[in-house]
C-alpha cells in the first residue's frame, strides 16, 4: 500500500512539473524574427541618438527615419550630414567641403512605386543570413541578441549581432564585422517613435555655393581615412 502511494505521489508530482514546463513560453529565433517584423512594420516616425564606431573612428548625433524610406543623420561630431529622400542620397562632409550626390532611383514611376509599399520585411536580410541566438541571447533583460552569419561568403560582413528591444522589436544596436575583420557598431538610444515627422526635413540644401558637388560618384577611402585621424 505505501508503495502504492508513493508511486502515487511521484506521478502527481512530476505530473505537476510537466505541467508547469508546458506553461513556460520559450522564445525562439522564429519568434523574435517576426517581433522585428511586427516593429518595423508599425513604424511610421523615429527619432533617436546615435553613435558609430567604425575601426577607432567615433561619429555622434541624431537619427531621423520617416516611412518608407525618409532617411537624415545629423552628425554633433563633424557637422556631416546623411540625407535620403528616396529619389536622392546626399553625403555631405564639410571638412572637405563636398557634398556626394547619388541618384536612387531611375525614373518617377520607379519613385511612386517605391512609395506605395507600405510593408517592410526582412526579407532580404533572412535570404542573405542565418539567424540564431548569441550566447546569453535570451537572458539580457531589455533585449534579445542575435548572431547572423552570411549564408554565402561573397555578403559584405562576416558576421552581424543585433540587439532586438524586447518590447518594440526595434535594433537598438548592431554590431558588424567587414570582410577584413573591421568592426562597426551602431547604437541607437532615447528613441522615440511618437513625434510626426514632415517629409521636408528629408531635403538636403545646399550650405555652400563653394562646395563641390560630387555626382554618382563613390567617395575615395583615403578621404575616410583622414577623417578617422581628425
Amino acid at each position: 500500500m505505501k508503495r502504492i502511494m508513493l508511486t502515487g505521489l511521484a506521478v502527481l508530482v512530476l505530473s505537476g512539473i510537466l505541467a508547469a514546463q508546458k506553461k513556460v513560453d520559450v522564445v525562439s529565433v522564429k519568434t523574435v524574427v517576426q517581433l522585428m517584423e511586427k516593429g518595423l512594420q508599425s513604424l511610421d516616425n523615429m527619432t533617436a541618438d546615435y553613435v558609430i564606431d567604425n575601426d577607432g573612428y567615433r561619429n555622434a548625433g541624431t537619427f531621423f527615419y520617416k516611412r518608407p524610406f525618409y532617411l537624415r543623420l545629423n552628425s554633433a561630431t563633424d557637422a556631416s550630414q546623411i540625407v535620403s529622400n528616396g529619389k536622392l542620397l546626399w553625403v555631405f562632409l564639410p571638412y572637405f567641403g563636398i557634398v556626394a550626390e547619388q541618384d536612387l532611383v531611375k525614373n518617377e514611376n520607379e519613385y511612386t512605386a517605391l512609395l506605395g509599399r507600405s510593408k517592410k520585411s526582412l526579407d532580404q536580410l533572412k535570404q542573405d543570413y542565418s539567424f540564431r541566438f548569441a550566447d546569453g541571447g535570451r537572458d539580457n533583460p531589455e533585449s534579445y541578441i542575435l548572431s547572423l552569419e552570411p549564408r554565402v561568403s561573397k555578403i559584405g560582413f562576416k558576421s552581424i549581432r543585433l540587439w532586438v528591444n524586447k518590447e518594440s522589436g526595434l535594433v537598438t544596436r548592431v554590431e558588424a564585422w567587414t570582410v577584413n575583420s573591421k568592426p562597426l557598431t551602431i547604437t541607437f538610444s532615447n528613441i522615440k517613435t511618437d513625434t510626426e515627422l514632415q517629409p521636408t526635413i528629408f531635403w538636403f540644401g545646399m550650405p555652400d555655393a563653394n562646395v563641390q558637388v560630387i555626382r554618382n560618384t563613390i567617395l575615395p577611402v583615403d578621404i575616410f581615412d583622414k577623417a578617422r585621424r581628425q
